[in-house]
């Protein structure tokens, strides 16, 4: 058992590599590699998260929001599978997740204007990058006199093609809610975990 942390990181170094590589699609060796990472909650190596709290042009609640590659995301997902139990195996993970990806998680903590789209913007240049995909997830709130809100959570994709370009500089994750946009900075350390040798 005591072996099991350096197998896991020698198989994350394979991994990193060959993501590095620009292999088009990750092989079960690679993605074993993340499941281990992710159930053995190894996942904050692979991502950067910010919180995004309300400000006057949306003071409402928070959003969570998570930034990450294939590793990240597939290590998050049987995180959470441990967490509840549930079997998580390279066989459960999708061809989507196996071409290399940026994606972006924004989860609300509490009730918070809708989203209604995420891009990534260069903080240099005006350069911004759309999302592959964007999909929701009602998140419903109760007050205390019964009145019921109606939220969302959202994961939206992006190609690692059409991101490289920012990855020399700092960028924004930018939230556009009903009420109006949230930003965070990827930073220099985030992208270092996030994008290994882009």
């Amino acid at each position: 058992m005591r072996k099991q942390p350096f197998v896991v990181a020698s198989c994350l170094a394979v991994a990193i590599l060959v993501l590095g590589a620009n292999t088009a699609i990750i092989d079960d060796a690679v993605v074993d590699a993340y499941i281990r990472a992710g159930q053995t909650k190894q996942t904050n190596r692979f991502i950067a998260s910010m919180l995004l709290p309300g400000n006057a042009e949306s003071p409402d609640g928070d959003y969570y929001v998570v930034l990450s590659g294939n590793a990240g995301r597939i290590a998050l997902l049987a995180q959470e599978a441990t967490r509840l139990y549930k079997p998580f195996r390279p066989a459960d993970v999708s061809g989507t997740l196996r071409t290399p990806q940026v994606f972006v998680q924004a989860v609300p903590r509490g009730p918070a204007a809708p989203l209604e789209h995420i891009v990534l913007k260069s903080k240099v240049d005006t350069s911004v990058v759309q999302s592959e995909t964007f999909e929701t997830e009602v998140v419903p709130w109760t007050n205390k006199l019964g009145g019921e809100f109606l939220g969302n959570a959202a994961v939206a994709t992006f190609s690692l093609a059409s991101v490289r370009p920012l990855l020399a500089n700092d960028f924004d994750v930018v939230l556009i809610t009903a009420k109006g946009e949230r930003r965070g900075t990827v930073g220099k350390d985030d992208r270092a975990r996030v994008f290994p040798n882009q």
